[in-house]
């Protein structure tokens, strides 16, 4: 037997926070990458590039401005990028881990701080017995992102 409450969601609107700009199969994630305490929003997209949005206002009353496509380095890693953010490597930082669109996943480390993000995060020598160092290339771009994958 459970003593769950049901739970229910009501739509209050669709972008009630006017962002636009986000492309196709867009993938959200929120998370406090400034460490002031209101939740910013990363987004991947189907191209692989990422979106980063600040959020200027409060943990309350959250409004949000782009900052900038492919921010801090990271790249467009692959079609249909999927970030997710944590601190991996136990520094007090969050880093990312982002899915790719052909199963592999790519490691950033954050090498600036809790609340000053690096301005360039470095993809970092994984172990040989788990992962591969990969240049993933964006079929549709030139640039080139230095990732680490798993197989």
């Amino acid at each position: 037997m459970s003593n769950q409450t049901d739970i229910n969601f009501n739509l209050l609107g669709t972008n009630p926070y006017g962002i636009v700009g986000i492309n196709s199969t867009s993938t959200p994630v929120l998370m406090d990458l400034d460490g002031d305490g209101g939740l910013d929003i990363m987004t991947g997209a189907y191209f692989g590039e990422l979106v980063y949005y600040r959020n200027v206002g409060t943990a309350t009353a959250p409004s949000f401005t782009k900052v900038g496509d492919s921010p801090f380095g990271l790249g467009s890693v692959s079609n249909y990028s999927n970030p997710a953010f944590a601190d991996l490597d136990g520094d007090g930082d969050l880093d990312a881990l982002i899915g790719v669109g052909n199963g592999g996943l790519v490691y950033y480390r954050n090498v600036g701080t809790s609340v000053a993000p690096a301005s360039r995060w470095e993809a970092p020598v994984p172990s040989a017995s788990t992962m591969a160092a990969t240049t993933l290339r964006r079929p549709s771009r030139t640039s080139t992102a230095t990732a680490i994958s798993t197989f």
